[in-house]
């Protein structure tokens, strides 16, 4: 997800239990490593073949616009998604998933249909009445069955309002909210989402009322070319959508910059400012490599087949990897020695370390959200 959370951080009580008999002066080492890369702080001021954005613990994987690669490379396989009625192909994306799973990377699902009319597919523009209704319900279900435990989000109507298309065609203005329950319907437990730019505060308060499952707001943040981002017009902003009681996810983040020590700055300072947003809880940049960026080399982070990485791939490691990044070391001297570490917002993993070994059996892995945490480990040494 490149994970982020609000811009408080949380802390976690790590206890130790050492057996009695303890009494050499041995030590035994803790550390805390935060393994996610959007921890939180406090606030201070795009296309690839395989449509995947691979900046950090969770990607995007794109299954529904209807022209370019995505949909030959990437189609979600149900009955809307294809160029010819009953394409049909889920192995592609299956086999993705499975492989960015298998390293640890969360994927979010964008998105099962896109009201946009120069989106929809020309064989769906045909339907009407009950028939686009059934087609429509048909690939979401399929879709989110298909899916079932692999994806952490789903946006469902991408753009709702900037498109309307399926309202229009269907005559019926709730239409949006129709989408939401079939999703919701389809699985319960899967965190739905809007995806957008722009005012559409009033859109996540219809939603969210309705309750119909959604879990948050996905922001797009595509900078203008050489535009310098305004991190008080971007919280003013996000302050805004905020009031609609939900996390945010910026889920499109990119800047457009020739000059790339500039642009380095530019992505910085889009950064800090949605980091450090309290409401925001995660980050996903919309593409990073020249090659495949959508909007050209001018917006990338690494360059050529060798993916060196450019100015501004460097700083938004520097940032990810080290200042926002929580890594603690103890010493444990005694039975139940305690200590508070005051860390980012992510997941984590604590270590046991004696006499230089690594103690893998007592490796603990956790959350640390916006509430406090305390872990126990006990020490047989």
């Amino acid at each position: 997800m490149t994970s982020l959370t609000n811009s408080e951080k949380a802390t976690s009580t790590f206890t130790s239990q050492l057996l009695p008999t303890f009494k050499r002066q041995m030590f035994v080492y803790t550390f805390f490593r935060r393994r996610s890369h959007f921890p939180s702080e406090p606030w201070s001021t795009p296309r690839s073949t395989t449509r995947t954005r691979l900046e950090g613990d969770i990607v995007t994987l794109s299954t529904s616009t209807s022209t370019g690669p995505c949909r030959e490379t990437l189609s979600s396989g149900t009955p809307l998604n294809g160029r010819r009625q009953g394409e049909r192909n889920f192995q592609p994306p299956l086999e993705l998933i499975h492989r960015l799973r298998s390293h640890g990377i969360k994927v979010r699902g964008h998105n099962l249909i896109w009201s946009v009319e120069k989106y929809v597919q020309g064989w769906v523009k045909q339907l009407t009445g009950d028939t686009l209704r059934h087609a429509v319900q048909h690939h979401i279900q399929d879709t989110m069955n298909v899916t079932r435990g692999l994806l952490e989000h789903w946006d469902v109507n991408n753009e709702n309002i900037h498109g309307h298309w399926y309202e229009q065609q269907l005559h019926d203005p709730d239409y949006n909210l129709e989408v939401f329950r079939i999703a919701h319907n389809a699985d319960p437990t899967m965190k739905l989402f809007l995806n957008d730019y722009g005012k559409y505060l009033a859109q996540a308060k219809q939603v969210k009322a309705a309750n119909l499952g959604l879990f948050g707001i996905g922001v797009q943040c595509h900078f203008r070319h050489e535009a310098d981002p305004d991190p008080d017009a971007i919280k003013q902003r996000l302050d805004t959508l905020a009031q609609a009681g939900l996390p945010i996810w910026v889920t499109e983040l990119d800047v457009s910059v020739h000059d790339q020590d500039t642009r380095a700055d530019f992505l910085e300072r889009a950064l800090r400012a949605v980091y450090g947003h309290p409401a925001v809880e995660g980050i996903l940049l919309w593409g990073f490599w020249d090659v495949r960026h959508w909007r050209g080399p001018n917006s990338a982070l690494v360059k050529g087949d060798n993916l060196d990485l450019l100015p501004a791939g460097r700083r938004f490691l520097d940032l990810v990897e080290n200042q926002w990044m929580t890594d603690e070391t103890h010493v444990l001297s005694q039975s139940r020695d305690t200590y508070t570490v005051r860390g980012f917002h992510g997941d984590y993993e604590l270590h046991v370390i004696y006499q230089g070994h690594d103690l893998a059996n007592l490796t603990k892995t956790f959350t640390l959200g916006k509430t406090d945490h305390t872990i126990n480990v006990d020490v047989h040494v």
